[in-house]
């Protein structure tokens, strides 16, 4: 299974559009939030299935801001990260993961990517999308027989 995350696109459709389809096959996009509705154009052209939660950036977004899902089995974290704030470090967002018994932790809102195993979870933050960054990246989470792994990928310039 081939779950493409992105965050933090901030109005940037098209990057999404593109990143997405750089992973020929891809079962799963999640979008992280700010801009979580930057998905909404790709419903149509995308046959996968299409998750998003909200960011602090998405107000009156009527969408749960933080989902626990199971991916081949594998529970998951889904989240912005900006309740458990993230910007001064993962601790408390961990701590909510151990509480819930998520193994791997999808999270954005600081804009810098990450993919890093902390007591035991794969924490994953895919990093920007938005327009005028000079390095952004999205991230590729595949899942095999039980096993999961990540990796960021650079969205090329046009």
């Amino acid at each position: 299974m081939k779950l493409v995350v992105i965050s933090d696109t901030h109005g940037n459709y098209p990057a999404a559009l593109r990143a997405v389809e750089m992973i020929a096959g891809a079962d799963v996009v999640i979008h992280l939030g700010d801009f979580c509705e930057d998905t909404l154009p790709l419903q149509g052209a995308l046959s996968c299935k299409i998750i998003r939660v909200p960011g602090n950036c998405d107000v009156g977004a009527r969408l749960p801001r933080e989902l626990f899902l199971r991916f081949d089995g594998v529970p998951f974290l889904l989240c912005h990260g900006d309740a458990y704030g993230v910007k001064s470090g993962t601790t408390r967002l961990g701590e909510h993961a151990h509480r819930i018994g998520a193994e791997v932790v999808l999270f954005g809102h600081t804009h810098t990517p990450l993919i890093r195993s902390i007591d035991g979870r794969l924490f994953v933050n895919p990093g920007t999308l938005q327009k005028g960054t000079p390095s952004p990246t999205f991230a590729l989470v595949t899942l095999e027989e039980g096993t999961v792994s990540a990796r960021l990928i650079p969205l090329p310039p046009l």
